[in-house]
């Protein structure tokens, strides 16, 4: 869709956004969003994907990329003396994968002391601002795993998760 006034092309909707002139500075140019509340996943690994993920192509290389997410999720501690999970959000682009959430904490830290079973939940969140130099497609997922080793394994729960993609013009 194209809009014109004075016979001068002022802005373009293509399925990439919204550009032309008078788009101004830090205005939201496309929005995408994914989520799910079902998905589960159990690890020993450093990270594993949640299956939380969402693409967006930016209509300008220059353009940054706000990442939103809010992850519930819960830390099994079957008879370890302490569990600590993590959550890191990663940008894949042409194949490759890179961390864009910093620092990596601890998110949740259980430590009862004995052997006994504990699940604890929680909801992670984090709002991170990316930079993908590119006008191709890029996605965003999450990854979670543990701290401490042995029987400790994070698993998502039954809770509303999702991730949003808002496209910024710089």
């Amino acid at each position: 869709i194209k809009f014109s006034t004075g016979g001068v092309e002022r802005m373009q909707i293509t399925n990439s956004g919204v550009t032309g002139t008078g788009i101004g500075a830090g205005k939201v140019l496309q929005q995408v969003q994914a989520n799910y509340s079902t998905n589960t996943l159990s690890t020993t690994t450093s990270y594993a994907n949640t299956g939380l993920t969402a693409s967006i192509t930016p209509s300008s290389s220059s353009n940054k990329i706000l990442v939103l997410v809010s992850q519930c999720y819960r830390i099994y501690r079957g008879g370890a003396t302490a569990a600590a999970g993590k959550i890191k959000i990663f940008r894949e682009q042409s194949g490759v994968e890179t961390a864009v959430s910093q620092p990596e904490d601890y998110l949740l830290y259980d430590e009862h002391g004995g052997t006994s079973s504990v699940y604890v939940y929680d909801i992670f969140t984090q709002i991170v601002q990316d930079s993908p130099n590119t006008t191709s497609a890029v996605s965003y997922k999450t990854k979670q795993g543990i701290y401490v080793s042995g029987s400790a394994i994070q698993t998502q729960y039954n809770g509303e998760s999702y991730i949003n993609l808002l496209e910024i013009a710089p």
